[in-house]
């Protein structure tokens, strides 16, 4: 996944043709949508004090599904110290939120797969940018305690499903992006806006309203945005979509060119000055980078 900043820009950027959005997010239910029974498990588990058995019954009722959240509770992962053998054992182990966001990784995949090689190809980069993603916000959120790291974990895994719908939506429309994109200097979320009035942030901001989502969920996927108001979580998914781009490139960079990577909002919004912009940055991805061998081995 390319880097790609929040723009400010609105020369870049014409007016959001609201009816353009509407249109798009319209036909929705003809592209494929997170299963039902990760609805199931977000309206269960949206409180800490609901029923345990609520949530366990909105899992159990897919198999398959089930069979996939034990295998992920007992990966080294989690490090639970006995081996989980019931949905039930798995909620008591890992609580509600690390459940959903089980629940969310399992459920996502399949959206991120294409049916030609090459839309598979590229939409695997664009799952492994997710998961890179939330392994940062959740770190982010975590050592700057200015969210909760499973609602940043979430965020980060999600931030993409918007691009990987519109690939769908449109059919030639990433390749026809990434031209523009090439031709005139500007980001992808840039050029989709110029050809269909919106980008992927956008779009899945509005998705995830209509899928139901927590509105401090929907509204801190849109990473291409600065927000109107102060959002905490959107600069922390923000912050690590940046971060894990940085990584994959493996470029390394002076503080003085850092800041000009990191949109001075975050930065605002997550309380970082310039001067501890290099060491969180650098913390973040040895933190990405320990992942990554841990889930290598």
């Amino acid at each position: 996944m390319e880097m790609e900043c929040p723009q400010t820009n609105t020369e870049l950027m014409p007016p959001l043709k609201t009816e353009a959005l509407e249109k798009a997010s319209s036909k929705l239910n003809e592209l494929a949508v997170l299963p039902h029974v990760v609805f199931k498990v977000l309206e269960a588990s949206t409180s800490e004090t609901a029923p345990a058995a609520a949530v366990e019954k909105s899992i159990i009722v897919d198999p398959g599904f089930s069979t996939k959240i034990l295998q992920q509770a007992n990966s080294a992962g989690y490090g639970i110290p006995k081996r989980v053998t019931s949905i039930r054992e798995a909620i008591l182990y890992l609580g509600f939120r690390a459940v959903r966001n089980l629940a969310m990784t399992v459920g996502t995949f399949d959206l991120f797969v294409g049916k030609t090689d090459k839309e598979s190809l590229r939409r695997r980069g664009w799952w492994r940018s997710s998961v890179d993603t939330a392994i940062c916000a959740k770190w982010l959120a975590h050592a700057l305690k200015k969210a909760s790291p499973d609602d940043a974990y979430t965020c980060g895994l999600l931030h993409l499903i918007g691009l990987t719908l519109m690939d769908r939506l449109y059919p030639s429309g990433f390749e026809d992006a990434q031209s523009l994109s090439n031709q005139k200097g500007v980001s992808i979320g840039a050029a989709q806006r110029e050809l269909y009035g919106f980008h992927y942030g956008d779009y899945i901001e509005v998705v995830a309203t209509k899928w139901q989502f927590p509105a401090e969920l929907a509204g801190a996927l849109n990473v291409l945005e600065a927000p109107r108001e102060p959002d905490k979580l959107r600069a922390i998914t923000t912050f690590a979509s940046l971060c894990a781009d940085l990584a994959a490139t493996g470029v390394q960079l002076e503080a003085s060119e850092l800041a000009k990577v990191f949109p001075a909002w975050t930065c605002e919004n997550l309380e970082i000055s310039e001067q501890m912009l290099p060491t969180i940055v650098h913390e973040c991805m040895s933190a990405l980078n320990a992942a990554q061998m841990h889930l290598a081995g």
